[in-house]
């Protein structure tokens, strides 16, 4: 079932006003006392750093500029409460390193400073040793604290553009990063991704191999479930993401999550209008490895390293059959105007006609998934807003709830290369496994962005 166009955005300033004064963290206060630019920034984008150690500042010295003014840089170095010491350390380096490489202008806050920046102007926000972050809050909190910083500077009129940009702080940026959010077009988006692709690491060769084919992994599922007219075939990549500060403000900003973060504001933000795919240069993600949140590219690397004999699995390419099938009922349904009594009927009809998909194995796990109850509630609706209710009462989480519940009736999960040989929407029969991981990838990547 194919989105609808989604809800424009409009000026919202009681509940960017609302969101500020009741749900966001306390840094966005500061943000009104900002020393200014000649003029006010065009650009804004908040930076998460944690156990970066001294390398961090020179990343910070790389962020681009963009066409319509300087950049206000939000870097939250974080860590949470009972880190270890060596994170606390490399946090320290970091803060040592930008106070060496970038003039302190003004203190903002006992832990917030402001600091002179070739592109602009540079907000390093300390929550590490003195001021940690609470446990399990993580990389989520961290992202908040920087864009919250950076709504709270648009609501005083520090800031220009409607786009608050998320990245990390091992991310490149390329030189075009700016500019490829401010076209017209972009004005309906809830939110914008960047297309990425992971560069090697000089100093850890061997885990570039693993990070290729994760994001191989990454693209199968997205472009699994485009074949399968899922209307919520995005990626989910932090350090890709741009998004329109109302939105932020109506979704409530990031989740305090340790991982995932994301996946869930992404979820939300479907909701309100388009995820709108980036055409421009991509950003690169380091493929190093790391522990610092429990999954992800860097935590998928890590676990290879430990346990190499380990192949990435990834969903049976069948379950996006069995996706495709409900889409297309669904679909059904509301072209037609029909009952909820009818979707049943739908189902059974569309699994009989599609070969390799078993009506009563597609019924278990929609029931399994709660996607049936959430799909006949969505059919009670007025008829104008029936496609906007299946759209958001079957969103991206309980996609992929709907995905897992197909796995459990036995379409278990398998190795990426033979479910690169055996999903018809990749076609790469008897390629896959004489590829290499780079070259697998390079084609997941032209598929995806084709």
């Amino acid at each position: 079932m194919k989105p609808d166009r989604g809800i424009s955005l409009i000026q919202d300033d009681k509940a960017t006003a609302k969101y500020l004064s009741q749900h966001a963290e306390h840094e966005n206060q500061t943000g009104k006392d900002l020393p200014l630019a000649s003029r006010p920034f065009g650009h804004a984008i908040a930076l998460p750093a944690q156990a970066e150690g001294t390398a961090f500042a020179h990343r910070l010295s790389h962020v681009p500029t963009g066409p319509k003014g300087p950049t206000l840089i939000t870097a939250v170095i974080n860590a949470c409460a009972q880190a270890p010491d060596e994170v606390i350390e490399s946090n320290l380096g970091s803060l040592k390193a930008i106070e060496a490489r970038f003039k302190q202008i003004k203190r903002l806050a006992p832990h917030i400073t402001a600091h002179a920046h070739p592109s602009g102007q540079l907000i390093v926000i300390n929550r590490s040793e003195e001021v940690p972050l609470p446990p399990k809050q993580g990389v989520g909190l961290a992202r908040k604290i920087g864009c919250d910083f950076l709504l709270g500077a648009m609501q005083s009129g520090h800031l220009a553009t409607p786009w608050i940009h998320c990245s990390d702080a091992d991310t490149r940026l390329p030189e075009d990063y700016f500019a490829q959010a401010v076209l017209p077009t972009r004005s309906e988006a809830s939110a914008l991704l960047y297309r990425f692709r992971h560069r090697p690491e000089p100093d850890q060769p061997s885990t570039y191999a693993m990070a290729k084919e994760y994001e191989t992994s990454l693209r199968y599922y997205v472009l699994g479930l485009r074949s399968a007219g899922s209307a919520h075939a995005f990626h989910s990549v932090g350090s890709a993401l741009a998004i329109h500060a109302q939105a932020y403000a109506r979704v409530r900003g990031f989740p305090r999550k340790e991982a995932a973060e994301d996946f869930y504001i992404l979820n939300k933000l479907a909701k309100l209008g388009p995820i709108q795919q980036l055409s421009g240069s991509p950003i690169e993600p380091s493929s190093r490895s790391s522990n610092r949140v429990p999954f992800g590219t860097g935590a998928a690397i890590q676990k290879r390293l430990r346990t190499p004999q380990d192949q990435i699995r990834v969903y049976h390419p069948q379950i996006f059959q069995y996706i495709q099938t409900w889409q297309a009922a669904l679909a059904k349904c509301v072209a037609q105007g029909n009952s909820t009594r009818d979707i049943l009927s739908a189902v059974r009809i569309g699994a009989h006609a599609t070969p390799g998909v078993e009506g009563d194995r597609l019924l278990e796990a929609l029931e399994e998934s709660e996607a049936l109850p959430r799909a006949e509630r969505a059919l009670k609706g007025p008829a104008p807003t029936i496609a906007q209710a299946i759209r958001d009462n079957l969103d991206s989480f309980r996609t992929l709830k709907l995905v897992h519940a197909l796995r459990d009736t036995g379409l278990g999960l398998m190795p990426l290369r033979e479910a690169l040989e055996r999903a018809p929407f990749i076609r790469l029969s008897g390629k896959a496994e004489t590829m290499s991981a780079h070259e697998m990838a390079a084609r997941l990547e032209e598929l995806d962005y084709s």
